[in-house]
C-alpha cells in the first residue's frame, strides 16, 4: 500500500545501497533474536542486551503499521522502530525490515542504533569496528548519563574499542574511500 511512497522517499532522501549490507545483518539478527537463535553479538557476551533491543511487534494490523509508517514518515524514530518489530516477526518483510531500521537509525532512535552498532562492534574488519564503535557513541548520546543503559553500553564500548586495539590494523581510509 505504502511501497511506492517508501520508494519515492528512500529516493528523496538519498537511501545509501552501502548501508544496506550492514542493515541487512541487522535485519537478519533482529529475526533470530525474535526466535531465539544466536546471533554474533550473542555469543560475544551481550544477550540481554540485544534480546532486550529487539522491537516488541506490538503492532497488531495492516492498519496500526500504516498509521505508524505516515508518522515514521514524518520523522518518528520510535514509529520506525516499531515497525522494524512489525516486519521481523509475524509480517517478515526482509525488505520493508531494512527500510524501517534505516528510518530508525537516521531518526537517531537509540534502539536502532544500539543494535547497529552492536552488530557491526562484533566484525573482524577494524574499520568496521571503528564504524560500529562510532555508531554506539551516538547511541549513547541520546540515552540519559546516569542510567544503567548507558553504563551498559558505555562498557560495551570501552569493551570493543578494547577488542579493535588486538586487531591488525588496516587502512581503513582506503577502504572507506572505496564504499562511496
Amino acid at each position: 500500500m505504502y511501497g511506492r511512497k517508501m520508494q519515492e522517499v528512500a529516493s528523496v532522501q538519498g537511501f545509501n545501497p552501502m548501508r544496506r549490507v550492514a542493515l541487512t545483518f541487522v535485519a537478519l539478527s533482529l529475526v533470530a533474536c525474535s526466535e531465539g537463535a544466536k546471533t554474533d553479538a550473542q555469543v560475544s557476551g551481550s544477550s540481554a542486551a540485544v534480546a532486550a533491543l529487539a522491537p516488541r511487534g506490538s503492532l497488531s494490523s495492516d492498519a496500526a503499521a500504516e498509521v505508524a509508517a505516515q508518522k515514521a514518515l514524518k520523522g518518528d524514530a520510535d514509529a520506525a522502530w516499531e515497525l522494524v518489530g512489525y516486519y521481523s516477526g509475524e509480517h517478515f518483510d526482509r525488505q520493508r525490515n531494512e527500510y524501517w531500521h534505516q528510518v530508525a537509525v537516521d531518526n537517531r532512535n537509540s534502539n536502532a542504533l544500539t543494535h547497529l552498532g552492536q552488530n557491526l562492534a562484533t566484525a573482524n574488519d577494524p574499520c568496521v569496528v571503528l564504524r560500529g564503535i562510532y555508531v554506539l557513541e551516538l547511541a549513547l548520546k541520546s540515552l540519559p548519563a546516569d542510567g544503567e543503559d548507558a553504563k551498559s553500553l558505555r562498557r560495551e564500548i570501552d569493551h570493543a574499542e578494547a577488542r579493535s586495539r588486538t586487531m591488525t590494523p588496516g587502512n581503513c581510509l582506503n577502504t572507506t574511500a572505496s564504499l562511496r
